[in-house]
């Protein structure tokens, strides 16, 4: 394994060794890749042809082993544009301004993307690729 940190978790979970090697061999892909590159579950999800919930659960381990962190990204409901990230759920305002449509939008109508981003942690394994 390429980040041994998840072991534990597939002696916690023997029905989810394969998906959980499959999650090693995602990360160190996309770590040998870009260091700054956003993990989505959903791209988790497609490439190792399970649903979302399993892939955010498995991505989850992850985040708990230290290896990556969450990354909430805010969009403007009406135009779609990015307007800020945040690093947890707490952190979310309760209105943000889109400065595209010049409104602002309360926590009930912007959309919020859930993504991970690789810790500190993990990055010395770039010195290894």
């Amino acid at each position: 394994m390429h980040f041994p940190e998840l072991e534990p978790y597939k002696t916690k979970n023997p029905r989810l060794s394969e998906l959980i090697n499959s999650l090693d061999s995602y990360l160190y892909d996309l770590l040998s890749i870009s260091q700054q590159q956003d993990i989505a579950p959903v791209l988790f999800a497609k490439k190792a042809g399970i649903d979302e919930p399993t892939a955010l659960v498995l991505l989850m381990f992850a985040e708990d082993a230290g290896i990556i962190l969450r990354k909430y990204y805010v969009y403007c409901p009406v135009t779609d544009d990015y307007i800020d990230s945040y690093s947890s759920p707490e952190d979310l305002p309760k209105e943000v301004y889109c400065p595209q449509d010049r409104k602002m939008h309360s926590y009930h109508e912007y959309l919020v993307e859930l993504t991970f981003q690789f810790s500190a942690k993990a990055l010395p394994i770039v010195s290894n690729i």
